[in-house]
């Protein structure tokens, strides 16, 4: 399994939608390649939203540790807002203290 990390918080709702449909559409794509991605943004964004769950990194900071500890390796996804997310640097520093491979993913 491999762990997508992607921006996600934002203070302005719509772009959080947005980031949502765009990893998701993303992990759609490598899964119809045969990549076994889990996205915890694809996969929570509806869920938090329709259940008003929190939505900073801080909430899910355990789950995501759980989820890094049982994937194999991390893609970082470069998407605009990537180098600010306090969320995506949380994520790459539990991949190294679970000495999982990461690779950068380059996108537009």
């Amino acid at each position: 399994m491999i762990y997508v990390a992607s921006p996600y918080t934002h203070e302005d709702p719509a772009t959080m939608d947005h980031r949502y449909n765009d990893i998701a559409a993303r992990c759609a794509g490598w899964a119809q390649q045969g990549w076994p991605v889990y996205s915890p943004i694809a996969h929570w964004h509806p869920i938090a939203k329709k259940w008003e769950l929190p939505r900073d990194h801080k909430y899910w900071l355990f789950h995501n540790s759980e989820m890094i500890q049982l994937c194999r390796e991390m893609w970082v996804v470069t998407t605009p807002g990537w180098k600010e997310s306090e969320g995506m640097e949380a994520d790459r520093k539990l991949a190294r203290v679970y000495h999982k491979k990461v690779k950068v993913i380059h996108v537009p």
